[in-house]
């Protein structure tokens, strides 16, 4: 998956535990009913967070 590996280059990492914010807006057609639970558990992963 080459998106996965475009959001691990663009991770930001921060020093002393401080937090950045960034926006970004996914579109596209979604099927299955397993991509939330998808997303979650990777955004866990990378410790995003957001709405």
């Amino acid at each position: 998956m080459p998106e996965m590996a475009d959001a691990a280059r663009s991770a930001v990492h921060t020093q002393g535990g401080a937090a950045e914010r960034r926006a970004f807006r996914v579109s596209g057609i979604v099927q299955g009913v397993g991509y939330r639970p998808f997303v979650y558990r990777l955004a866990e992963a990378y410790a995003l967070g957001g709405w």
